[in-house]
């Protein structure tokens, strides 16, 4: 019994682990995308707030 606790909690804070690192990829890939379209964002405001 007090294995088995041990194992499912190493599954957990491996599964864990994952999700943290998936999310940090897709945060870092947001940021590229983000600091890609700021460099045209002055190409792309209306003409009316001028």
């Amino acid at each position: 019994m007090f294995r088995e606790k041990w194992t499912w909690l190493a599954l957990g804070m491996l599964i864990a682990f994952a999700g943290v690192v998936l999310t940090n990829a897709q945060v870092q890939t947001l940021s590229r995308r983000v600091a890609h379209l700021e460099r045209y964002l002055p190409y792309l405001t209306p003409a009316s707030a001028e």
